[in-house]
Parts: structure tokens; C-alpha cells; sequence
């Protein structure tokens, strides 16, 4: 089996699996983000838990990756064609995360509360936490594409309510 293979089935699996196993149960970072967070007026987001849920369980499969990554790297059994792949898909992984999380910055510092963004390989998602008009929409979109080189058409903005297009239209 590919490492493609393995990560694909642990992307399609490991939501499912994570839901199951902590059902119920509350996760301490979630408290601990709820006591450093900045007070805010509430929102839809803030009762709804929303951004949070979305960032743990992208950190939870991110995490769940690398740690499969890892092993494939330190097995003394893995070709080391393989290995080398690993590697670099670890490298891949940190990077990704760390433009994800500037990229989030960005968007708090540019006004909006609640912002995730997740970059893959097709595109990028970004979900904001209200709706936007026109010009919003461009700014994130032009801001997004500056920062990480990639093409507008490559951009997809979410609010909690519509996927926005490039040209701002409801879809």
C-alpha cells in the first residue's frame, strides 16, 4: 500500500473514529481556548462552538498524518524511496500549517472574529464567520492569493451562511 493510499484512508476514516471516540467527552484545549480567548460580543459562532470544532478536528487529522508520517519515516523496513516521501510530506504538513495560521492572523487583524483556513493541494478554503459583500469578498480573495502565490480562481471563501464565489455571488 501507497503512503497516498494510507493517507487517503486515514483522512476518509479518522473524522469518523475521532467523532465516536470523544463523544461526550470534553476536550481540555477547548476549555483552555475558552479562557484565553478575547472577550467578544456573542455571536452565532461563539454559542455554536463552530471555528473551534473545525480547528480541533483539523489539528486532530493533521496530527493523526504526521504521526503516520513518522512512522513510515523510522521504519527500518520502508524502502528509503518511501521514506524520503514521508519525510517530505512532513515537511509539506508543517509548512502548510504554518501558512494556515498566518493566514488566519491576517484575516483577525483585518477586521474578521472568527477565520479558518485549510490549503490543500486543489485550492483554498477560507471560512469566515458572516456574510460579505462584494469588495470583502475580493479583499480576502486577493489577500489570500498574494500571500500564498496561488491563483484567485484557486480561492474559495465560506461564510457560516453561503460559499461565496470570486465575484462575491451567493452560490
Amino acid at each position: 500500500m501507497t503512503i497516498f493510499t494510507l493517507l487517503f484512508l486515514l483522512g476518509v476514516f479518522l473524522p469518523v473514529l475521532i467523532k465516536l471516540r470523544e463523544a461526550g467527552k470534553p476536550c481540555p484545549s477547548q476549555a483552555e481556548e475558552k479562557v484565553t480567548a478575547p472577550v467578544a460580543p456573542p455571536r452565532q459562532e461563539a454559542k455554536d462552538g463552530f471555528f473551534t470544532d473545525f480547528r480541533l478536528e483539523k489539528e486532530s487529522r493533521r496530527s493523526q498524518q504526521v504521526e503516520l508520517l513518522r512512522e513510515i519515516a523510522k521504519d527500518p523496513g520502508t524502502s528509503a524511496a518511501t521514506r524520503r516521501e514521508a519525510q517530505e510530506k512532513l515537511m509539506e504538513l508543517t509548512q502548510r500549517a504554518e501558512k494556515e495560521a498566518w493566514l488566519e492572523g491576517l484575516l483577525k487583524a483585518q477586521g474578521f472574529a472568527e477565520a479558518v483556513v485549510t490549503i490543500e493541494e486543489r485550492g483554498i478554503t477560507v471560512i469566515l464567520s458572516r456574510e460579505l459583500s462584494a469588495q470583502e469578498t475580493e479583499r480576502v480573495v486577493k489577500l489570500i492569493s498574494r500571500t500564498t502565490g496561488r491563483k484567485q480562481e484557486e480561492i474559495t471563501v465560506v461564510t457560516r451562511k453561503s460559499v461565496v464565489s470570486r465575484k462575491g455571488e451567493g452560490v
